[in-house]
């Protein structure tokens, strides 16, 4: 059964006979209080963060993505030219989220500590000793509690004037559906614990049985 479960991707407890309720709930319950909020949720949420990202870089004049605040790419807005692309939104394009070296240095700058602390648009200079090119950036936030950011990438010709307020919109509309892709992804987890637990009852209500009757059976042979 072990080597049958772990094929199918299936994890498997093992439980005592003696097992209390309450006992085998706290370990259906703990690696789903542990997972990330949103974690079960499929894809769609995410596409819906494709149309903010393509209008966000319309109005910007830019190049947009749209970030968790584990710097996992969500979405991002159609590039026609690959010139303008820079090599970190490549890379973070590439492998849906921003590579380790470019964070560094992004932490190394401040742009991290500011996002974290403010709700207002910050600038990243240009580095073309990196191939980095010029941004901006804005924390995606719902209250005091960062879900996010949006950063649009400057191409060939400047951003436009009104970047700054087209950002700070769309990370209002950003928070709104990483907040309700939160929401339905909790459901889902409770939904799956439900239905975890109620079969892992069983599974304990059939051991009991079981030893019930060997127990019987033991008894009888035994006269």
């Amino acid at each position: 059964m072990t080597e049958t479960a772990a094929e199918a991707g299936i994890a498997l407890l093992s439980l005592r006979g003696e097992a209390r309720r309450e006992q085998v709930n706290a370990l259906a319950r703990a690696p789903l209080d542990d997972a990330p909020p949103g974690e079960y949720e499929a894809g769609a949420e995410e596409g819906d963060l494709f149309s903010p990202a393509q209008t966000t870089a319309v109005l910007t004049g830019g190049i947009v993505s749209i970030e968790d605040a584990a710097n996992r790419v969500l979405a991002y807005s159609r590039s026609t030219d690959s010139d303008e692309i820079d090599d970190l939104r490549r890379r973070s394009i590439l492998g849906w989220q921003g590579p380790e070296a470019y964070l560094a240095k992004l932490r190394e700058w401040g742009m991290f500590q500011h996002l974290h602390s403010s709700g207002k648009v910050i600038g990243i200079d240009s580095h073309p000793e990196l191939d980095i090119r010029r941004r901006l950036a804005v924390a995606i936030r719902s209250g005091e509690r960062q879900l996010g950011t949006i950063r649009v990438q400057e191409g060939s010709t400047p951003l436009s004037e009104h970047s700054e307020r087209a950002l700070l919109g769309a990370a209002r509309v950003a928070a709104h559906h990483l907040v309700r892709r939160r929401s339905k992804g909790g459901g889902r987890i409770q939904v799956l614990l439900s239905v975890l637990v109620a079969a892992l009852v069983i599974a304990v209500s059939l051991v009991r049985e079981r030893i019930r009757r060997s127990d019987a059976q033991d008894a009888l042979a035994s006269r």
